[in-house]
């Protein structure tokens, strides 16, 4: 669908996706969990889901949100798993 997922581990809050269309327009903003540091360290998707890594979360075991429903995934109502 021309839309394109980044991640910013960095950004205040734990880190952060950015979504953008087609036409590089930021269109939505996902911030880390609740305790999730290095949010978007990692990111995965296929037309199951988006799998977002947080390496630095935890005992140094780190965290994933597996996003699924991929009509929602960026929506209001996402779900994780």
């Amino acid at each position: 669908n021309g839309e394109l997922a980044a991640g910013a581990p960095g950004a205040s809050g734990g880190g952060s996706v950015f979504r953008f269309g087609s036409e590089l327009d930021l269109l939505q903003t996902l911030t880390a969990p609740a305790g999730q540091s290095g949010f978007g360290g990692a990111l995965a998707a296929s037309s199951l889901g988006v799998a977002v890594g947080a390496p630095e979360s935890g005992a140094s075991a780190g965290a994933a949100s597996v996003l699924t429903n991929p009509d929602r995934v960026f929506g209001d109502g996402f779900e994780r798993e």
